[in-house]
């Protein structure tokens, strides 16, 4: 979900979600100038370690991880009765 939520999108930082940073301007003067580290999609993905080439065998584990339980629900219902009282 993130590869789809994230890719292709751009952010900014403004106010104070950006880092602030010192850069020396020179003559020893330092002057805090606003820093965003995250600013597109594909950097975001990357700091998650997500690599987009893996998303369909991920996908496949997804719905192989769906039948597999809904396999076993279907055995619990066929074979496990409710206590007769």
């Amino acid at each position: 979900m993130a590869l789809n939520q994230f890719s292709g999108q751009t952010y900014d930082c403004t106010g104070s979600q950006a880092i602030q940073v010192p850069v020396d301007v020179g003559g020893g003067a330092v002057v805090n100038k606003p820093y965003c580290p995250l600013t597109t999609g594909s950097q975001i993905i990357a700091s998650f370690g997500l690599h987009p080439g893996l998303r369909w065998p991920d996908v496949a584990v997804m719905f192989g991880l769906f039948a597999t339980f809904v396999a076993l629900m279907l055995v619990g219902l066929r074979f496990l009765r409710p206590i007769k009282r």
